[in-house]
């Protein structure tokens, strides 16, 4: 395996508390990375930051709910505060229901349109100015394999994560001759 050396370099993770979130996290902290890792459930990411510390890696757990616009921007506040840069964006927090659209409450579709893609958002304007300021930074959204297909049960999931894909190539060519670089991982 390719060992990146990012050891100049600060990550902010979203959804770092669980699953995919957590191993990305884990990887740029392996790497060298100082990484931020964000999350709803303090206890798992201080329990994630003292793993990574133990391994000899930096991280800071700060509790952040990506559907708040106040709490993306503090976020993104503390880490410039610890650390004086941000220099990769990972918008990872996500979910979604597997049921039919029809039996699909108002509330799920609302959460689901919010953390996967309007929480998604916020990272990306929380940390834009910052990285245009500087001519360089990095924002990787996790997408989905249902960016690009179809899932029945999954219409609203698919629908934002539809959302995500179109945005970020949008996003990219606003920003890319400014130094920005904008991804999307779309796993399966």
């Amino acid at each position: 395996m390719i060992q990146a050396d990012l050891s100049d370099k600060v990550t902010v993770v979203t959804g770092a508390s669980a699953g995919m979130g957590k191993a990305i996290a884990r990887r740029f902290a392996e790497c060298g990375s100082r990484v931020v890792l964000t999350g709803r459930r303090m206890d798992r990411l201080e329990s994630l930051a003292e793993e990574i510390g133990q391994a000899g890696g930096t991280a800071l757990a700060v509790q952040c709910d990506v559907t708040d616009w106040s709490q993306v921007k503090s976020l993104v506040e503390r880490a410039l505060e610890q650390y004086g840069q941000i220099d990769v964006m990972v918008n990872n927090a996500g979910f979604g229901h597997l049921k039919p659209f029809a039996d699909t409450s108002v509330d799920e579709i609302d959460s689901q349109i919010d953390v996967n893609f309007k929480g998604l958002c916020y990272g990306c304007k929380a940390v834009l100015d910052h990285m245009v300021g500087r001519r360089t930074g990095h924002i990787i959204n996790i997408g989905s394999v249902g960016s690009v297909r179809h899932y029945p049960s999954f219409a609203v999931y698919v629908g934002a994560k539809h959302a995500v894909l179109g945005f970020s190539r949008s996003l990219y060519e606003e920003v890319r001759e400014q130094g920005v670089r904008v991804n999307v991982l779309c796993p399966a």
